[in-house]
């Protein structure tokens, strides 16, 4: 049975929440690939433009990340705070 405009949307059609696009999943999996294959080529490419300008080179990077690590999503808090409030921030390598 074929969907009449106008009809309500039958349950469990179209992507699940959260799901990406497919075309948009291959373009990020072929944009990890190339980097991972030639990971040894950007580290000397970003070398060299450091050596000119570090603060491009970082600009650089950062736009490798944009496509490699998922962004996370911006949370904010609204929260009373009777007292006082402790923030501890521990790195770990």
């Amino acid at each position: 049975m074929a969907f009449v405009k106008g009809d309500p949307k039958p349950p469990g059609s179209g992507r699940k929440k959260g799901q990406r696009n497919k075309s948009t999943v291959e373009i990020q999996d072929a944009i990890k690939r190339m980097l991972n294959n030639n990971s040894e080529n950007i580290e000397s490419w970003l070398k060299q433009v450091a050596d000119e300008d570090p603060y491009k080179a970082l600009n650089i990077l950062q736009s490798f990340c944009d496509y490699a690590v998922p962004k996370l999503q911006r949370t904010d808090v609204n929260q009373k705070v009777h007292g006082g409030l402790n923030v501890i921030v521990s790195l770990k390598e």
